[in-house]
Formats: C-alpha cells, sequence, structure tokens
C-alpha cells in the first residue's frame, strides 16, 4: 500500500529480487560493477554482469525503502532504520569454515559481496556518525580465522579504513570453539577458549515464556557439546536461559543476512533460524531430546529398526561416560568401540540408508521452540537483558539465496543456484516467502506453524503473523499477495534434508533454476 507522498508500508511487505544469471563478485572488496547514483566511492568492480550488489539494491527498491528518491544521489533505502549515531549490527551465516564435500562453500555461508553491499547502505543511513559490528557465533569447531581469510573480510576492513569514516569490525561471539577429530568427536582438551564478544555477554531467563517451559522430558534435551547437565541446568523448572551477545544486545538496528538453505532440525534455515549465532555458547542451545520419539525423546522416529536403535543408543551412553570430558585415554577408547560400531551394522545386516539421528527429522520438536526464543529474545530484551513488552531494536532482513542450498543443509548442502535475494522487516514475513521459493509448505514446519495464524493471535509476538494475506511482495514494480506468488515465479523446487523428505514439500511446478555446478563461486 502506497501513500499520498509516496511512502510504502513494508510491515509484512517483501522486497524479492530475481536474476538466475546473477553471480557472486569475487574480487575483494566486492565493489558494485556500476556506479550507482547514490554510490558514493571512487572504485567499481570490472565486469559487465549482474552480481549480488545488484540484487540487494533491487531488493531494497521492491520493498519499497525511501521510493521518491530511488535513482538519485539522495536515495537512502536504510534511513527509516538506521538514523546517524546508531550502533548497528549485521548478522550474517557464518557457521563454517569448509563444505565436507569441497563444494561451494558460499552454499554454506553468507558471501561477503552481500555483506559489502549491505555495509554501504548502512554507511550512507548513519552519515559518518555511529558503529557497524559484523557478528556470528559459528559452530564450535569452525576456524573463523579460515572463514575470514576465505571472505577476506580484512579487504573490506581496509576500504573503509581507506575512506576514512566509519570502519566496520568483524566479530567471532563464540566462548568456546571445539576441536574435533575426523569424525566429528571432540578430542583430548577440545575445548578451546576464545576472546569472544568484547561487549562480554547477558544471561537471559525467559522462565515460563520460554517455548521450552511446557515441553515433557526436559532432563533429556541435549545442546552442542556431550555435557548434557551443563544444558540441563539451563533448561529446568522455572529456569530457560540464553547467553546473548552483548553487541546484540546494545546495537539499535539488527540486519539479519541469511543462507538460504535447508535444515536438518528446522527443515528451513532462514531468518529466524539465523539467530543461533546471537548465543554465545552453543550448549544453552537446546537441539534435541535424547531418545525415540516414543521413549521421551525426539532425537529419531520411533519407527527406526530396533537394532539401529540399540546402537544409536549404546553410543549415546559411551558419549557420556566417555566424551563429556575427554582425555587422550577415554577418546582412543571411545574410538575403538566406535570402529567396532560399525563392524556391527555390517555384520547384524543393518539397514544402511541415511541415519535419522540427533533429531534431523521432520518430528523434532525441540530446536524450533529455541529458535522461537533466540527470536523473542532479540525484539524484546532490553541492553541489560530484562524482558520487555515492546520492541527494543529496528530490525531488518537481507537474505543471500543467489547461491542457495538444498539436501543436507545446513552444513553439508548441495549447492542451487537460485538467483534470489529477498528483503523485510518482518523476519517471519520473509521467512515465509523464502520458503514458499525454495518449494515448502511453511504450516509443515512446527516453526512456522506456531508462529503464523492462530498462535500469533493468542499470544501476540514481535514478528508474528496473523495469516500469508498480510503479505505483499515487491517484484518486478508489482505487488504479488503470496497466493500469487507460485504461478508468478514458478521456482525451482529444492530438495529436503533426507529426514524431512515427503512431509514438507509444496506439489511441485516447473523447475525453472537449475543445480549450480560444483565449480561456481
Amino acid at each position: 500500500m502506497t501513500s499520498e507522498n509516496g511512502d510504502i508500508d513494508t510491515t509484512h511487505r517483501v522486497g524479492l529480487a530475481i536474476d538466475s544469471s546473477a553471480r557472486y563478485n569475487t574480487e575483494p572488496p566486492y565493489h558494485p560493477t556500476q556506479r550507482y547514483s547514490e554510490y558514493s566511492y571512487d572504485k567499481t568492480a570490472r565486469g559487465d554482469f549482474i552480481d549480488g550488489y545488484d540484487l540487494v539494491r533491487d531488493a531494497l527498491f521492491q520493498l519499497g525503502l525511501d521510493r521518491p528518491n530511488y535513482g538519485t544521489a539522495a536515495w537512502n533505502p536504510l534511513g527509516d532504520i538506521i538514523s546517524p549515531g546508531d550502533r548497528v549490527a549485521l548478522k550474517p551465516n557464518w557457521v563454517l569454515d569448509k563444505h565436507p564435500r569441497n563444494k561451494d562453500i558460499f552454499s554454506v555461508v553468507t558471501h561477503p559481496s552481500i555483506i559489502r553491499a549491505v555495509l554501504d547502505y548502512a554507511m550512507i543511513a548513519l552519515q559518518g556518525k555511529g558503529s557497524v559490528t559484523v557478528c556470528d557465533a559459528p559452530q564450535g569447531d569452525c576456524d573463523f580465522d579460515r572463514l575470514r581469510e576465505l571472505s577476506h573480510l580484512d579487504a573490506i576492513r581496509d576500504f573503509y579504513v581507506a575512506q576514512g569514516g566509519i570502519v566496520p569490525k568483524f566479530v567471532d561471539l563464540r566462548k568456546i570453539r571445539y576441536l574435533v577429530d575426523d569424525d566429528g568427536y571432540l578430542m583430548d582438551n577440545a575445548r578451546e577458549q576464545l576472546q569472544g564478544d568484547p561487549e562480554r555477554y547477558c544471561e537471559v531467563n525467559l522462565g515460563a515464556d520460554s517455548l521450552l517451559s511446557n515441553l515433557d522430558n526436559l532432563q533429556n534435551l541435549y545442546g552442542a557439546d556431550y555435557d548434557r547437565n551443563f544444558t540441563n541446568n539451563h533448561h529446568r523448572d522455572d529456569r530457560h536461559e540464553y547467553l546473548i551477545s552483548r553487541t546484540i544486545l546494545t546495537s539499535d538496528v539488527v540486519i539479519s543476512i541469511p543462507k538460504m538453505k535447508t535444515h536438518k532440525k528446522t527443515g528451513v534455515t532462514l531468518n529466524l533460524k539465523n539467530l543461533v549465532g546471537i548465543n554465545g555458547d552453543k550448549n544453552y542451545l537446546a537441539h534435541f531430546r535424547v531418545g525415540a520419539s516414543d521413549a521421551g525423546g525426539d532425537e529419531c522416529p520411533s519407527t527406526m529398526e530396533r537394532k539401529k536403535k540399540l546402537v544409536l543408543k549404546s553410543q549415546r551412553f559411551m558419549i557420556d561416560k566417555l566424551l563429556v570430558r575427554p582425555n587422550r585415554l577415554s577418546v582412543a577408547l571411545f574410538s575403538i568401540i566406535s570402529k567396532s560400531y560399525r563392524g556391527m551394522r555390517r555384520i547384524t545386516r543393518i539397514d544402511s540408508s541415511p541415519d535419522i539421528r540427533s533429531g534431523d527429522w521432520y518430528g523434532n520438536d525441540t530446536a524450533w521452540r529455541m529458535v522461537v526464543d533466540l527470536n523473542r529474545i532479540l525484539f524484546l530484551a532490553d541492553s541489560d537483558g530484562a524482558m520487555k513488552t515492546e520492541p527494543q531494536r529496528r530490525y531488518l532482513s537481507i537474505v543471500d539465496g543467489v547461491i542457495a542450498g538444498e539436501g543436507d543443509g545446513p552444513l553439508d548442502p548441495d549447492p542451487v543456484h537460485a538467483g534470489y535475494i529477498l528483503t523485510g522487516t518482518s523476519p517471519t514475513s520473509v521467512d515465509l516467502v523464502g520458503t514458499a521459493l525454495m518449494g515448502f509448505d511453511a504450516s509443515r514446519l512446527h516453526l512456522y506453524d506456531y508462529i503464523v495464524g492462530d498462535h500469533a493471535r493468542r499470544q501476540p509476538l514481535p514478528f508474528g503473523i496473523a495469516d500469508t494475506d498480510s503479505i505483499t511482495i515487491g517484484f518486478e514494480a508489482e505487488d504479488l499477495s503470496f497466493d500469487q506468488l507460485q504461478e508468478a515465479i514458478r521456482p525451482r523446487s529444492f530438495r529436503p534434508h533426507h529426514g524431512w523428505t515427503g512431509h514438507i514439500e509444496l506439489p511441485k511446478v516447473d523447475e525453472t533454476f537449475a543445480k549450480v555446478s560444483d565449480t561456481s563461486s
């Protein structure tokens, strides 16, 4: 809806830019390939191609931001979100520093050229006053120095240093890094203390407002470390605590820049799931409950082959006994036992189909609740972690789907050359559009089924939405309803994680986007 002065209501509007030929600029510090009217820097990139910067710019226009000034030097699309002097936090997806099968790492993490584009528009809005921090808490075993090098973050920083204005900081928010062996198990002396958030952390207790509070068998919660007692101590009775970055809590504006991917525990990862990276210690995060669904857990389905269940249960027992506090002897013993398990599977002819374990399936009823908790904190916790009733900071989403990920996401996806950038001020509205573009039915995902509709009306959330009829999509200078999206775009259907196959897919439409080759960048 547009007012008389040209302003557009962006409450549940999603700006969508699509170009299947688009690719990432691979030349740091990732200048745009053309000198736009609002672009105040001297340098542009070589090449005649559509890149992520172009799509970010188009998506911001489609969202309707500062539309009267579009095409002029005065265009300031983030001016209604960011004010001079603000503390701005950019939250990309920096989950890992490598692709397990050596495919495109930028199907796993946000591409730095997208971050650069967002930084440029944030700098326009700040007008030389304020600060910008780009930050995330990656997975425990991520080598952040290697990720920093792969993304050429120092080249981006050096560019802004040379301009003499605000210089963005790039921060790893983790308190702890896990050192793992080739099989992914914690090694001796495996927990390395990191510098973490320079602003430190705040322990936020949601208490009865946590969606984990009405979950059965909390004693079975599993976090991100073998030490389950730690997770249980922070999620029991009237205590449901998260360790939140003060860089995030003290920000006036948070801009989420997630990667569009499938996810083994929540179905998809877009904006809402992206917030696991505002928590500084992964073991505060409940990912699943140990045990099959008929035994007080949601680690795996009750229909799993009995022999598989026995192996899984015995492995869990050995992890609890040997790896909670690993040493050389316990790690060596566990390695020997693990090899015997692999032999046992062959001898007993256990079904060799992909395992569903660690809550990696559609029946996971834990992880999505943790995600809702973190979003509640982002919007309602003040700078000291006290929960309020009104939003405490402004928000914008810019989703990187130029190269997206399907299949075994979020860590081992197959790259998809989708050519998408989505933006909006409502994380849920953007996520619902993104989920539909991936070919999935959001109503069949616990996370969105809870946030949309009856639950949102009974317990209003600052990131909730009554129904998809509230969503308007700006695309190629036209306004689409949510129901018109599939027919107008006819997107390629993504392949879900195998634990979700057959449970979340929309009816197929013509597939117009090809899978990207393994050599794409």
